[in-house]
């Protein structure tokens, strides 16, 4: 993957031109979006069929990155149904975006923008999820979004109970309790928390299986960081606020 990418927004009738210009400039990675309202990516195609005729570059030699986005943040030219499913239109999408740039694989595919600041919305998800299925058909080898908040936890402090998964949370009165969460995927060895948690409380990621709903805990804090070597375990519980910001890769 190259160091820096050539952004193609807001060059709109000069997109083409500026586009085969960097890339004979020496550029070999290339972003753009299917999303009318800044990119004209289209004309990104037109670049790199351009540069292909030349002989300037092969399709071997680039990194392409573009993104879905999702209705918000598009205006009236939209590359999918407006009343389909989230799932049928990141792929109406996607396959799009492989016409407009003459290729049958997307070195990295973004979800653009999260529809919300402050962690990924339900249809955030859905279209998270589909692209999870384009890359796992090969189509697009990178997969990754803008920058979101989340809350992070260590798989280990997750515990499944029949069909539900399950952190322990320690209460202002020291007392622990099992609370339902939903997870996303993982950031750094570290697991997103979709839905079920608060940015203050406390989750035991240690010594859970000495655990019963109620009891009483001394807690060690600790901070939550990217994954690292395993430490040995304390006598009590650690506990941890879960980690705030991440983005998916």
């Amino acid at each position: 993957m190259p160091t820096i990418l050539y952004g193609t927004a807001w060059k709109e009738e000069r997109t083409a031109t500026l586009t085969e210009l960097a890339i004979r400039s020496g550029f070999r990675g290339i972003d753009t979006a299917n999303q009318r309202r800044h990119y004209f990516e289209a004309g990104v195609g037109e670049a790199l069929a351009a540069v292909y005729r030349a002989g300037v570059a092969m399709r071997a030699d680039l990194f392409l990155q573009t993104k879905f986005t999702s209705q918000p943040g598009q205006d009236h030219r939209l590359p999918y149904d407006p009343g389909a499913p989230i799932p049928t239109q990141v792929e109406q999408s996607f396959s799009n975006s492989l016409e407009h740039l003459g290729t049958g694989v997307i070195d990295s595919y973004l979800l653009h923008g999260p529809t919300r600041p402050d962690g990924l919305a339900e249809a955030d998800w859905e279209a998270w999820g589909a692209m999870e299925a384009i890359h796992d058909s090969g189509r697009a080898r990178l997969l990754g979004s803008g920058t979101y908040r989340a809350m992070l936890v260590p798989d280990e402090a997750i515990i499944t109970d029949q069909t539900r998964k399950l952190v322990y949370v320690v209460g202002k009165d020291g007392k622990v309790a099992p609370r339902p969460v939903e997870t996303g995927p993982q950031v750094e060895g570290l697991r997103v928390i979709k839905t079920g948690l608060g940015p203050a409380e406390l989750v035991v990621i240690e010594g859970i299986t000495t655990l019963q709903p109620g009891i009483p805990v001394k807690a060690n804090k600790v901070m939550m960081k990217p994954r690292a070597a395993d430490t040995s375990p304390t006598s009590q519980p650690d506990t941890a606020p879960p980690a705030s910001e991440a983005t998916t890769k």
